[in-house]
């Protein structure tokens, strides 16, 4: 059964109408959730908007229905129709409703062990089963991949449910009521307060996902599960997931995972400007009681620095909102190139893409136009593509061609057959040695599930 929606579109005028009939929710082969309007298929946005004038519209043949249960997921994550830029939320005003603990929101809790996971220590790894809910998955994986991006839960004070809406013609707007979430405690007494993110508490690991198709020693059957080299602490893991479980849950409620990202920003050069200015202020305010004349001559030069002091830290402040407000929208066109590059490898059943290699994407890939060019030769068995074996392995080969990442050639590829599986890590020339040893490491690689 597929999911229908009272579809809405904004006439010439600007005013809302909506179709008669409810429309069922499609998968556009863009990646796009759509909907048929006489033949034609449109991208759906928040609040079931459509754009008769979308470009990116497809033919009804390429976009089949999607089951409920699939598109209940997707339809949670639509776009809006006519999204606020970053600098829109500055002046922005809203009043707090109430403060209260994630735990005294009706129906909310944190996902518990045992029931929604668990740890089992391997000979082949250690092993962490999870049950999938609300696309929680999707937030570890974005966390675990980007560790030193994201804060812990109880590190970062109050947080907000700044949700945007789609208001009656498809523009996203803020609430004027809000909710604040305290912080909960660390798990653990003895972290360290000054430990604000993933990395600087746990560390970065490489691990393997995959679903789950056994019940683990507890006699639950999970959804996924991650692992890791048998070598890692048990304890830290545990904890790991536990803290990233806390903030994959909180997520819905704060708007989204965006809300636990740190930005640093560079303010070096700045602080020392201002540092100087301020050692200039005092160096005149202690000669200026060595005569009158000397006081009167300092007091000019002291009221020229305080003015170019102060527009400079206009200035500063200034620019500071504009660096933060370019690192969000870099960090979210990264995200965006890496979830579309991960949707358009899903399409390949016989093709499976290690966690190692989409690190390797989002920290040097800003094009992957090539590299998807490559990896459906794979696929495909295209002739074009040639190999020669990685020394000291007996399954894997790297791809002769250098791969462009759209800034140089220095993008690789290792394959390996296995299985009736092609198996694939994505790396690049600064990293070749260490993939080199994961590949010998990893002959071949173990997917058990």
């Amino acid at each position: 059964m597929s999911l229908k929606v009272k579809v809405k579109y904004v006439t010439k005028k600007g005013k809302p109408r909506s179709y008669f009939f409810k429309r069922a929710i499609r998968a556009m082969s863009n990646g796009s959730l759509g909907v048929n309007i006489y033949g034609t298929v449109y991208p759906l946005y928040k609040g079931n908007f459509i754009d008769h004038q979308d470009t990116r519209k497809l033919p009804l043949k390429e976009s089949p229905k999607l089951v409920r249960i699939e598109a209940e997921e997707k339809y949670k994550k639509l776009p809006f129709l006519n999204p606020f830029s970053e600098s829109d939320l500055h002046g922005i005003e809203f009043t707090v409703k109430e403060v209260i603990d994630y735990e005294d929101k009706s129906g909310f809790s944190f996902p518990k062990y045992e029931r929604d996971w668990f740890l089992e220590k391997r000979d082949t790894g250690i092993y962490i089963t999870i049950n999938e809910s609300n696309n929680r998955l999707d937030k570890i994986k974005v966390i675990i991949n980007k560790p030193r991006n994201y804060s812990c839960i109880d590190m970062g004070g109050q947080r907000f449910t700044m949700q945007a809406q789609a208001n009656e013609i498809g523009d996203a707007v803020m609430p004027k009521e809000v909710t604040g979430f305290n912080s909960p405690a660390p798990i653990r007494d003895y972290f360290n307060p000054k430990q604000r993110s993933f990395f600087d508490r746990y560390g970065e690991f490489d691990f393997f996902i995959s679903e789950s198709f056994k019940p683990a020693p507890n006699g639950i059957q999970y959804d996924y599960f991650f692992r890791f080299d048998p070598t890692v602490s048990e304890q830290l893991l545990k904890d790991m997931f536990e803290d990233m479980l806390r903030v994959a849950e909180a997520c819905d409620l704060v708007g989204g995972i965006d809300a636990f990202l740190i930005h640093d920003d560079d303010e070096e050069d700045q602080n020392n400007n201002i540092g100087e200015l301020n050692k200039k202020l005092e160096t005149l305010n202690s000669e200026r009681s060595q005569s009158d004349e000397i006081a009167n001559l300092y007091a000019k030069e002291s009221e020229a620095i305080k003015s170019a002091f102060d527009s400079l830290d206009y200035k500063y402040n200034k620019l500071s909102r504009k660096h933060e407000d370019i690192q969000k929208k870099l960090a979210r066109a990264k995200r965006q190139i890496i979830t579309q590059f991960e949707r358009n490898m899903s399409r390949y059943q016989n093709i499976n893409l290690l966690p190692r290699g989409l690190k390797a994407v989002d920290k040097y890939f800003e094009d992957t136009n090539k590299l998807e060019d490559i990896i459906y030769k794979i696929h495909s068995n295209d002739s074009y593509v040639t190999y020669k074996n990685v020394q000291k392995t007996k399954h894997w080969k790297e791809v002769t061609q250098k791969i462009s990442n759209g800034y140089d050639n220095q993008g690789r590829v290792y394959s390996c057959v296995f299985n009736n599986q092609k198996i694939i890590l994505v790396g690049h020339k600064q990293e070749q040695s260490e993939d080199i040893a994961y590949l010998i490491k990893n002959d071949p690689p173990n997917l058990e599930s």
